[in-house]
């Protein structure tokens, strides 16, 4: 094997980029491939760089298909933990998604269960949680519109339902609460609970005795998937 001509001596960095070119054409030598190989590591880096840029640990994203595509978990309030946890994605791909709920979240918002499924809280770390084969509970989006956190409506917290009532501003619009009894089934009771809603009117100054009621529909909507990155 006959080495390329080697690169004349030069002052500065000139020289530096002639020795590092030389050297390449003597490890092209050996291996004719190496540029591409060094060339296809860096691409396949970037695009991970960039997936996990546009898809980060946590994000909520909703699918039309009927289970969570790979790298992805169901938002159906099941469990993910290590291997041997006894979740029901018990798998190391977990990990992240586990140790960002487990800092983010309490265990009023996300529980803690041991392997047996027993109920427990948070340790000392996340890490240690995870080699002691805990689970996380993962959030229950099923059957739930999604609304940005704030002041008043706090991160990760699940809320009952309410109706919103217009009395074409004879009082202003306000929203009350379900109360128990008969009437419109609410999704958010258990299972065949009925409701019915406190329609009072709103006291005005003086009391206004005018105001009518119509209920807010809710609009056309279609359902998919909720799941959550890993």
């Amino acid at each position: 094997m006959r080495l390329p001509k080697e690169p004349q001596i030069e002052s500065g960095s000139n020289f530096m980029f002639s020795l590092k070119a030389w050297m390449r054409q003597v490890a092209q030598l050996g291996n004719p491939t190496a540029d591409a190989a060094d060339a296809n590591t860096q691409a396949i880096a970037a695009l991970q760089a960039l997936v996990a840029q546009s898809a980060p640990t946590g994000k909520l994203g909703h699918f039309a298909r009927a289970t969570a595509p790979a790298g992805w978990v169901a938002g159906d309030g099941g469990t993910i933990g290590n291997v041997g946890s006894g979740a029901t994605r018990a798998n190391v791909d977990t990990l992240a998604l586990f140790t960002a709920w487990w800092t983010d979240y309490t265990d009023a918002l996300l529980p803690i269960l041991t392997s047996a499924g027993a109920a427990s809280t948070r340790g000392a770390s996340a890490a240690a949680d995870w080699a002691a084969l805990k689970r996380m509970t993962v959030f229950d989006v099923r059957e739930r519109f999604i609304r940005s956190a704030g002041a008043t409506s706090i991160n990760g917290t699940k809320y009952a339902a309410t109706e919103v009532f217009d009395n074409f501003g004879n009082a202003g619009t306000v929203v009350v609460t379900p109360m128990t009894g008969g009437g419109v089934v609410n999704s958010d009771g258990a299972s065949g609970t009925t409701i019915s809603w406190n329609q009072t009117i709103p006291i005005s100054s003086p009391i206004n005795t005018t105001s009518v009621f119509t209920q807010k529909v809710r609009p056309i909507n279609a359902a998919f998937l909720g799941c959550f990155k890993l």
